[in-house]
């Protein structure tokens, strides 16, 4: 495989997880992909007491303004609560309600269901080969 037959490979990957995103998923409550991705750092047990809207851009990779204007949303929801933090005068924490939690959590769950029907239609090598691949490519472009 050359260079070519590889960047081509993985323009076809990169094409096909963007079209999966866009199709209508089976997330609970309208939740949106990017909201999802926004929100999961906050069910990790070390954020049970919030992460700032700066922790949460970072980790979906999008910019605190657009993380911002998706949580303006998400609160006149009731799917989290911004406060002040104790600590940082000039910080919000944003944690999720209690349906906020309850939704996530499925919408967690229907992820892993997707998930492993893609890794069930693969066979038991393709998926020993997926796996290694994938922590390789996340090694390798992780120290870029």
């Amino acid at each position: 495989m050359s260079a070519d037959d590889f960047n081509d490979a993985l323009e076809q990957f990169f094409r096909a997880m963007r079209a999966a995103r866009l199709k209508p998923g089976p997330l609970p409550g309208d939740l949106t992909l990017s909201q999802l991705v926004l929100l999961l750092p906050l069910l990790e047990p070390e954020n049970a007491d919030g992460c700032t809207v700066g922790v949460l851009a970072e980790a979906a990779a999008v910019a605190s303004p657009t993380a911002t204007r998706t949580l303006d949303g998400l609160e006149r929801d009731g799917i989290v609560i911004r406060r002040p933090s104790p600590t940082d005068r000039r910080s919000v924490l944003v944690t999720l309600t209690d349906r906020g939690r309850e939704l996530m959590l499925e919408a967690r769950e229907a992820r892993r269901a997707a998930r492993a029907e893609l890794y069930a239609r693969l066979s038991p090598a393709e998926q020993e080969e997926a796996e290694r691949i994938l922590r390789r490519l996340a090694e390798v472009i992780r120290s870029i």
